[in-house]
């Protein structure tokens, strides 16, 4: 996009008032929920290659212990020491071993490098040629997102990034801890997530005034009462023009 258009979309949103915009990261400017979904199928997979137990019956346990684990110790790593603790607890005793050694395949996840999700760059780069102010917020293990952002290059774009404690939810104070680090004001400001509750709510509990909601891979992201005035997007590639059209 040349200088001329980004110059003329600056203004737009100028007019408008909106001169900062805060991005969730994961699974909504990069995709991380696939790199899961492969290393816990390579975990599964690794199971029942070695157990007597089939990959349905696994899956099953694994999904009951992520769940029950992820609401006490949320997404700080050391969850999968958890995880693959109870598993084992439900398992033949003989196969402790083998539950338990192969958690090397889930803590990869933390060193594979995910994808920019279409759009993203485009988007970052249109912005940055205008007035308004980048914000991240994001909730994950601090390594972990230095790593992500290190690696593809992104860190760049952004002002300020907040990365929320990995040992609670993401929550309005987040939000409020961004803006304030940007000096903007939160009825100038923009929002983008794909977490209803982390990202929409939390935003707009504490008074963004232009929320756009992505549809997230991860089911219990989209748990919550969505607020009025609330813009749903299909892709980050509807993003621009419909924040060209937010009155």
């Amino acid at each position: 996009m040349d200088s001329e258009y980004a110059k003329k979309f600056g203004d737009s949103l100028n007019k408008k008032g909106i001169n900062s915009i805060l991005f969730d990261l994961d699974d909504t400017l990069i995709e991380t929920h696939l790199i899961f979904v492969r290393q816990i199928e390579k975990y599964l997979d690794t199971l029942s290659n070695n157990t007597k137990y089939t990959k349905k019956h696994l899956k099953k346990i694994f999904e009951e212990s992520n769940i029950e684990v992820h609401e006490k110790i949320l997404v700080n790593p050391i969850r999968w020491k958890f995880v693959v603790k109870n598993i084992s607890k439900k398992l033949d005793s003989k196969y402790k071993d083998v539950v338990i050694s192969n958690i090397k395949i889930l803590n990869e996840i933390y060193n594979i490098v995910p994808v920019i999700n279409e759009g993203t760059v485009e988007v970052l780069n249109l912005l940055n040629k205008t007035h308004v102010k980048l914000a991240l917020v994001t909730h994950a293990n601090v390594k972990w997102t230095h790593f992500k952002l290190d690696s593809l290059g992104l860190k760049k774009y952004f002002e300020h990034i907040e990365i929320a404690d990995e040992n609670r939810f993401k929550e309005p104070q987040d939000w409020l801890a961004a803006l304030n680090h940007l000096g903007i004001s939160p009825k100038n400001s923009a929002l983008i997530g794909d977490n209803v509750k982390g990202d929409i709510i939390s935003g707009h509990s504490v008074g963004i005034k232009h929320l756009f909601l992505l549809p997230s891979p991860w089911s219990y992201y989209a748990n919550g009462d969505i607020p009025e005035g609330t813009i749903k997007l299909n892709s980050l590639a509807e993003f621009l023009p419909l924040l060209e059209g937010v009155v």
